[in-house]
């Protein structure tokens, strides 16, 4: 994994001398960490690569230079595909082949073109801003607020990751502070005028809504499905012959196992789970039968952290004996992905019935209620004009999708916003834990086949269950957990836990919430809240009288940006 960071001008005026200085020393929050800088007239880009997939994620010659967050999978080594593109006359039709998830920085030295490149869902981003004629990016949303420039808040969007979990569009926290899309490329380059702001085009080199693909059917969907899984599988392990997962008691990272056992993998893996719960069962039943090792980490509040950070965490060499025969420790092998975009989650039946009716309208409000999206009007000040703010702008997202059918629209609407920020919050902390991760299920091929067959035969996990019974029937042989409402795991088990569904949140959760509450009612965040609400609310969670967590749960979210 690398961090990138950087700022494009011919004008270095004091304030952006200073911009470059933050940069270089707010980028890693341990001063220990190597930064490797370039810097010309024009551009000044710092690159901290932690070498997780085992090579420099760098390449250079006279000509150009390529630095990468993430890896583009063209190949197996990360630093071949690199020089690859280094040496192309045409990168964007290169990446278009890309498997990966990354997001690439290309410089042409002469002349002086900088172009950023997210793969096709962004799920590796990277956030930009305008500023004294110059353009600022980097690879995590945190280091704007340290490098001196003016920001404020952006309310709107700040709702919206209280509510859905990420912010919609190009938006992010901050109004100055522009995110990435899918399949974005930005191009930065020197004005044509004298004392003119740098030149920045910006257009999507590969829409989903706009791709070429024909459809297919079940059959030959699953064919295409599993080929790109495993050839996913291939290029991320590369010369490994032993590694590392997680497992828990679901079906994705157990997939991931069978298909690295199949190739003859040493394998040993880290469950993160509550007592007596699915995940921590079933995923010891599946490891046993499978002769897996597993290391088993209890906790009590599996949402507190991700488990990016708790591997972080606990994932040290002096820990783990199997740790010194890695030759990549700090790469894992992640699940992410699979449930969303093969097991088509978060539809439920009232968004199908939307969906077949192609009424739009509707389905946004099936998807505000199922995700239980609702803005307290009493507690944020003007909730009832935000929370109509969420609602036209999740319409709005839909726009691009106008020509396919609803349903079809539906699952992009869930890879290009629910996916393209589901592993953002883990990568901003990517300078404390120092990994990086194997996602196969977010492999372009595998993208490409879900995409080719109708969305209905995903629902409920029917296309995963599909693949799973003709191509990996190993993963069955042991109960799973399900997600409500979808195909059950018809295997009797004689004493059922508990689901991640079905805890309450934990006691210290709670008291943690209950001390940011009251911290916010004396802070200056609570001009955003009614400072009379939160107080009530805190002292009714307080005295056990009415549970209003939901509430400070999203006075939490909103203050994580509050500047």
């Amino acid at each position: 994994m690398s961090i990138i960071a950087g700022i494009f001008s011919t004008n270095w005026t004091p304030e952006l001398t200073a911009v470059k200085h933050n940069i270089d020393r707010h980028i890693s929050r341990n001063q220990d960490d190597r930064r490797e800088i370039f810097s010309d007239s024009s551009l000044f880009l710092c690159h901290v690569d932690y070498q997780c997939f085992g090579k420099p994620a760098k390449a250079d010659n006279e000509r150009s230079f390529a630095v990468t967050a993430g890896h583009p999978l063209l190949s197996q080594c990360v630093q071949h595909d690199l020089e690859t593109l280094t040496d192309s006359a045409s990168p964007e039709k290169l990446l278009l082949e890309g498997e990966g998830t990354f997001c690439v920085f290309h410089y042409q030295k002469e002349p002086q073109i900088l172009s950023i490149y997210t793969d096709s869902l962004a799920i590796r981003p990277f956030y930009f801003m305008h500023y004294q004629g110059a353009v600022v990016f980097s690879t995590c949303l945190r280091i704007f607020p340290e490098l001196g420039v003016p920001l404020d808040n952006n309310l709107e969007t700040l709702t919206e990751i209280a509510t859905l979990g990420y912010p919609l569009a190009s938006k992010t926290p901050y109004n100055q502070v522009i995110a990435s899309r899918p399949g974005e490329m930005v191009e930065i380059s020197n004005p044509k005028l004298m004392d003119a702001s740098v030149d920045i085009k910006r257009r999507r080199y590969f829409s989903w809504a706009n791709a070429d693909i024909a459809p297919c059917s079940l059959e030959e969907g699953v064919a295409r499905l599993d080929i790109g899984f495993k050839q996913a599988v291939e290029r991320y392990l590369g010369s490994d012959t032993s590694t590392i997962s997680t497992l828990s008691g679901g079906l994705d990272s157990r997939t991931i196992a069978t298909e690295l056992q199949r190739r003859g993998v040493e394998l040993e893996c880290l469950n993160f789970s509550r007592n007596h719960s699915q995940d921590a069962s079933y995923g010891q039943e599946f490891a046993a039968h499978h002769h897996i090792p597993l290391h088993s980490i209890r906790v009590t509040d599996t949402q507190e952290l991700t488990v990016e950070q708790r591997l972080g965490k606990h994932w040290q060499s002096e820990c783990f004996e199997y740790y010194d025969k890695l030759s990549r420790p700090r790469l894992f092998w992640s699940g992410n992905g699979g449930s969303v975009c093969v097991g088509q989650i978060y539809t439920s039946e009232a968004i199908v019935k939307a969906c077949e009716q192609e009424d739009l309208e509707q389905l946004v409000d099936c998807y505000l209620e199922q995700q239980m999206a609702y803005i307290p009007h009493r507690l944020i000040k003007q909730g009832a004009m935000y929370q109509q703010r969420l609602r036209e702008n999740i319409i709005d997202s839909f726009r691009e999708y106008a020509h396919l059918p609803l349903l079809k629209a539906y699952q992009l609407f869930l890879w290009e916003n629910d996916q393209h920020h589901h592993v953002a919050l883990p990568f901003e902390d990517m300078d404390l834990f120092q990994l990086d991760f194997c996602l196969p299920y977010y492999s372009k091929s595998v993208l490409k086949a879900m995409f080719a067959m109708d969305t209905q035969w995903a629902l409920k996990h029917g296309i995963y269950m599909e693949w799973l019974q003709q191509c990996y029937p190993q993963a069955l042989q042991t109960p799973w957990q399900t997600y409500p409402g979808h195909i059950p795991c018809p295997i009797d088990v004689d004493k059922p836990k508990a689901s991640q569904w079905q805890f309450s949140l934990p006691t210290k959760t709670k008291n943690q919430l209950l001390r940011e509450g009251f911290s916010t009612i004396f802070s200056e965040n609570a001009t955003v809240f009614n400072r009379s609400v939160l107080g009530v609310q805190c002292l009714l969670t307080a005295l056990r009288l009415y549970d209003c967590t939901p509430g400070l749960t999203m006075v939490k979210r909103m203050n994580t940006y509050m500047l």
